[in-house]
């Protein structure tokens, strides 16, 4: 277990706390370049069930269950269609896949803060939940088609951030059951490390209740922004090396 990849989790907790989410998207590709595509994205989505069952026991009493109830199936059935997706890349092409995917989120968000205000209706919100499950078991980053749907909507952010604890944790806990269940070899064996990141994860979810308080979110957005590109290039050279 690399100190990267540790810190890589913290940092992530930090922002999954002061945000909503962000923890996988931070640490996803540092531990995908570590343990590999199939690996690196089990464990992603791992350690986002325990961040949002951390964080949501803090938020539960925003969460708007209608608007959950509206992407959440959706959202698993978009995890069916990444899995199957997933088994067909080769090692290589998955981890620059991964990395691009970051990439390409991180710039539609960016883009989409530009964009006029849409209604929050039942086919956007749909919408939005199938294309974060897919790339939930695809890359195991489901925070950026959701970040779209509420820049989008202009959803207010103590409801949003809430809301997205349970979905996360319906649509990672199905990614994780699928990506076992056609690849138990994608389970990885990593001794104490596991213990090395939960306790790396529950420190960050600790710090983001400090940052979320005394930091503006453009600022921590910002921080958030820099580590996953700079996780994101590495993963595609890396891929690409690999080639």
């Amino acid at each position: 277990m690399t100190a990267t990849v540790l810190i890589s989790v913290l940092l992530g907790g930090l922002a999954q706390r002061a945000t909503g989410m962000g923890l996988v998207l931070v640490s996803a590709p540092f531990i995908v370049v570590a343990l590999g595509p199939a690996a690196g994205v089990l464990i992603g989505n791992l350690l986002g069930v325990l961040a949002n069952v951390l964080v949501l026991a803090r938020t539960h009493r925003a969460v708007e269950w209608r608007a959950l109830w509206a992407m959440l199936p959706p959202g698993i059935v978009g995890v069916g269609a990444g899995t199957l997706l997933a088994e067909q890349l080769p090692t290589a092409w998955a981890q620059i896949i991964i990395g691009a995917l970051v990439l390409v989120a991180l710039l539609v968000s960016a883009l989409v803060a530009r964009a006029r205000h849409l209604e929050r209706g039942p086919v956007l919100t749909a919408g939005a939940g199938a294309a974060s499950g897919a790339m939930a078991a695809l890359a195991g980053i489901g925070g950026p088609a959701m970040a779209v749907l509420r820049t989008l909507t202009r959803w207010d952010h103590a409801s949003f951030a809430a809301t997205l604890q349970p979905f996360f944790i319906g649509t990672s806990s199905v990614a994780v059951f699928a990506r076992v269940t056609v690849d138990p070899g994608a389970w990885p064996d990593l001794g104490w490390g596991w213990l090395a990141i939960a306790l790396a994860m529950v420190l960050g979810v600790a710090f983001g209740d400090v940052v979320a308080r005394r930091l503006p979110a453009r600022v921590i957005g910002a921080g958030i922004t820099a580590v996953a590109a700079l996780g994101a290039v590495w993963s595609v050279l890396d891929g690409l090396t690999a080639l």
